[in-house]
């Protein structure tokens, strides 16, 4: 694995990249998802995280699935009309 830094001066950089990320999320004129993989990016660009590594241990497939289920959940619940139909019903 490559290294621009040492491992100390890692933890700062991870530490920086986390208090930006948050800090522009809580300031929402970025869309998380774009705030999210720029700071992944960062880290894997100056090789505190191997993109292999990244890939296959840091994300998390069965939470990208369930986001994924629920987006289309809600689009075909929405071109359906049923929340609709069952606020008309109660």
């Amino acid at each position: 694995m490559y290294q621009l830094v040492s491992p100390e001066t890692q933890k700062w950089i991870v530490l920086g990249v986390l208090i930006g990320v948050f800090a522009l999320v809580l300031y929402r004129k970025v869309p998380i998802y774009i705030l999210s993989l720029a700071g992944a990016a960062i880290l894997v660009v100056l090789g505190i995280v191997h993109p292999g590594t990244a890939l296959s241990q840091y994300i998390n497939w069965d939470v990208l699935a369930l986001y994924l289920g629920y987006g289309m959940l809600s689009v075909a619940l929405q071109e359906s009309n049923l929340p609709n139909l069952s606020l008309i019903h109660i």
